[in-house]
């Protein structure tokens, strides 16, 4: 899909990385390669509290998401919504055409496609899909 602009990562898509073993970027780029990669804010707020609270392998998993948000310098977006999924469908909602959401979480994904919005997504644990 050479048409996309913009890919908006969602939470859970960043621990990919640490939970697979898989580069969401590398893959990003594969998928859309000339295509931008976007965070909300709430997003980076919500991995912040994961570093921050957690313990263990999600610990590890949300502060490497946050590195890697910061060294391949990822444009963060600012939204009023704190709720993750409902920001993500508040920002696609306008332009859907234009966007490419990479999310795991199923009801997000429902709704993305009521709205027409392309999906990526993480299959068979090593590599990334695009849904249209």
């Amino acid at each position: 899909m050479l048409g996309c602009k913009k890919i908006l990562l969602d939470t859970n898509v960043l621990l990919i990385p640490a939970q697979f073993k898989v580069d969401i970027f590398s893959e990003s780029q594969r998928i859309c390669p000339y295509a931008s990669l976007c965070v909300l804010q709430p997003s980076v707020e919500e991995l912040e509290k994961i570093a921050e609270k957690q313990r263990g392998k999600q610990r590890q998993a949300a502060q490497l998401a946050l590195q890697l948000l910061e060294k391949k310098e990822v444009e963060k977006i600012a939204s009023p919504e704190a709720y993750v999924d409902q920001a993500i469908i508040d920002v696609v909602r306008q332009h859907p055409k234009e966007w490419v959401v990479a999310t795991q979480d199923k009801n997000l994904k429902k709704e993305l496609v009521k709205l027409g919005v392309a999906i990526m997504t993480l299959r068979k644990k090593n590599h990334m899909v695009l849904l249209e």
